[in-house]
């Protein structure tokens, strides 16, 4: 079972791909998200959050996306499921 930073590399190379300029920025009581700025997609992570909840910022984010074309590992897609499943 692969750990939450492997799974949180994958993600960010995932968000990458799909266009995302990802940051880590101290936001406060904010989570973070998705934004644009200056007409480039940008994923913000709140800084003082741990791995484990900067991914489920990561995940909800592009689990929004059209993911077809970019493979994922299981490990990601169940993390995901579960992620957006919590999030409804």
């Amino acid at each position: 079972m692969a750990n939450v930073l492997e799974l949180f590399e994958e993600a960010i190379s995932v968000a990458r791909e799909l266009g995302f300029m990802v940051r880590e920025e101290p936001l406060g009581d904010l989570p973070g998200g998705a934004c644009m700025a200056n007409g480039k997609k940008q994923l913000l992570l709140n800084a003082s959050m741990s791995p484990a909840d900067q991914l489920d910022v990561l995940l909800k984010t592009i689990g929004g996306q059209s993911l077809c074309d970019i493979p994922l590992s299981g490990a990601l897609t169940q993390r995901m499921a579960r992620v957006q499943h919590d999030a409804s």
